[in-house]
Order: structure tokens, then C-alpha cells, then sequence
């Protein structure tokens, strides 16, 4: 959250802690140019017609002796825009890391990946640019599956903004089960392994019933 002081104009920010259980209310006091950024999605981009107003500041020349100022390269991940999916999976701690059936699956259904950042982000399995929650992403996709993430305040964040939610955990008293639209309690690799099966079944018969219909064709153009 970040606002502007009307009396002194300074740059107020609301900086959550402690896994979302506090919110820390933060003023620079050390003078201007003040800084601030946000999470990739957190806004959604809009049009406007109206007019942006140019503020001149001068900073005094004795402000910036002695000041280091180091160009840094940001390194992007080759990866598409996770804030931009309409399609999420989401990775979290109950996962252990074995993140094979949750790729196969996202695949099958033609979705992007995401981690919690406890430990999976942590750990160097994705890159910090698939960490979803206030200290990384917020997705607005139109569906989301959360499997192995109990519910917390900084990961739920980064969901709030997303359409229909089906969360799957073990424990019936996750927090994460009051953010979703859909509660399943199960083992995430028992059902993964189902869901993989039954979508693999689908898609061979999608394919069966196409090939017989081009063969169909073929015949009577007479090829």
C-alpha cells in the first residue's frame, strides 16, 4: 500500500511482517527523491484521459556528495509473465519439492506454474519471478489451483485477485480453505495422479475421434 502525506508530502507506506500479521506503517524522514514499487500485478493497467502534472523538485548539490550510486542489471526470467496467466498452479510447502506431477498436470491443462516462497522459492526450484504473495507475484488469472499451500496471509495476497480458486491440502482446517471457491481434502499426489490419468484418457479419445473423422473424409474425397 503506498500513499502521500497531504501535509508534508511525504511517501507513506504499509509494509505487511511476521507472514502478514502485522502491518508496519513506513515514512522516509531522510528527504527526497523518495522511491517506491510493487509487485508485479498488484495493479491492473488502465487507460486514462486524463493529465499528468509535472512536479519540479531541486535537490540541494551538497545532498549528493559523498552518495554511491550503482547502476544494477536486472536479470529477467526467459519464462512468460506470471502475472499475465489466465491459468495458474501453484506449487507449496507440501509439495516437498517434487514438483514433476504438478508441471505434468499444469501442462495437460495448458497452465503456468507458480511456488509459495517457504521453501519452494527459497530452495531454487523456480525463479523469484514464479514466487506468489506480497513479496512476489499477484496473479489475476481466471483459474488457480493451489496444491500444498496452507493459507497464509502473505500468500494469499498474491490470489485475491484471481477468479475461481481450488485449493487441495490434507488438513480440513487450512486458512487457505477460507480463501478458496473449492476445498478438496486429499493427498495432492494421490489425486494428481488421477486427474493426470482421466485427462490423459480424454485427450487420447479427443484424438481417436479425430483421426477417424479426417480418415472419414479422406475416403469420401476419394484420396
Amino acid at each position: 500500500m503506498v500513499d502521500i502525506d497531504e501535509r508534508d508530502r511525504k511517501l507513506v507506506t504499509a509494509v505487511p511482517g511476521f507472514g502478514g500479521n502485522i502491518v508496519a506503517t513506513v515514512v522516509c524522514t531522510s528527504g527526497k527523491p523518495e522511491m517506491a514499487t510493487v509487485s508485479p500485478g498488484t495493479y491492473e493497467a488502465k487507460l486514462s484521459n486524463k493529465e499528468a502534472t509535472i512536479i519540479e523538485e531541486t535537490i540541494p548539490e551538497g545532498a549528493l556528495r559523498g552518495r554511491r550510486i550503482e547502476l544494477m542489471e536486472k536479470k529477467t526470467s526467459p519464462m512468460p509473465d506470471l502475472s499475465r496467466a489466465e491459468k495458474v498452479v501453484v506449487a507449496g510447502l507440501g509439495t516437498g519439492g517434487d514438483l514433476e506431477l504438478i508441471k505434468e498436470f499444469a501442462s495437460l491443462i495448458g497452465a503456468a506454474i507458480g511456488v509459495t516462497r517457504p521453501p519452494l522459492a527459497d530452495m531454487g526450484l523456480m525463479p523469484r519471478d514464479y514466487q506468489i504473495g506480497t513479496t512476489g507475484v499477484s496473479l489475476r488469472a481466471k483459474t488457480v489451483f493451489v496444491f500444498g499451500a496452507s493459507g497464509a496471509p502473505h500468500f494469499v495476497y498474491g490470489i485475491r485477485d484471481c477468479g475461481t480458486i481450488v485449493a487441495v491440502n490434507t488438513d480440513k482446517e487450512a486458512p487457505i480453505f477460507e480463501n478458496c471457491d473449492y476445498c478438496v481434502v486429499a493427498d495432492l499426489f494421490d489425486l494428481l495422479k488421477v486427474l493426470i490419468k482421466e485427462m490423459r484418457v480424454v485427450s487420447d479419445g479427443i484424438s481417436q475421434e479425430y483421426n477417424s473423422y479426417n480418415e472419414g473424409n479422406a475416403e469420401a474425397r476419394g484420396d
